[in-house]
């Protein structure tokens, strides 16, 4: 993956700081009194900015690791939200294949079926649109 790509040579980059790190030591044993603080000074920067470094890349990878995470989890969604789909259709497919009784009680049981298969899939849309909001935030 990319980010632990980039987090590795990050952490190769290591040797190089405590390079510096050396070499300011040696510096400031030989050099003039009043040049002390520079030198500690801009060392003190070097440091700084490769712990901030490091430590904005570990949370970068945290951050991309939840997001994948949630991408996938939104993908098992939507296989499961086609799965259900293309079974409800393969239903309705079949149903209209069936021809339609004569009989008035049969026709008046169909119909409530149809209301109440209409409502629960009138709402699917919904459950849909709430869980990409939630995944939005």
């Amino acid at each position: 993956m990319l980010t632990q790509k980039f987090q590795e040579q990050l952490r190769d980059r290591e040797p190089e700081i405590e390079r510096i790190t050396a070499l300011s030591d040696e510096i400031l044993s030989a050099c003039h009194p009043n040049a002390v603080r520079f030198v500690r000074y801009y060392l003190t920067i070097t440091e700084t900015r490769w712990q901030q470094a490091v430590h904005r890349s570990d949370q970068r990878a945290v951050r991309l690791q939840d997001a994948l995470r949630a991408a996938r989890g939104s993908a098992a969604l939507v296989d499961e939200l086609m799965a259900w789909l293309t079974e409800a259709h393969a239903l309705l497919t079949a149903k209209d294949k069936d021809s339609v009784s004569d009989d008035l009680t049969v026709v008046e049981s169909l119909l409530r079926e149809h209301l109440v298969r209409s409502q629960f899939t009138g709402s699917w849309p919904v459950i849909v649109i709430k869980h990409i909001t939630e995944c939005q935030k």
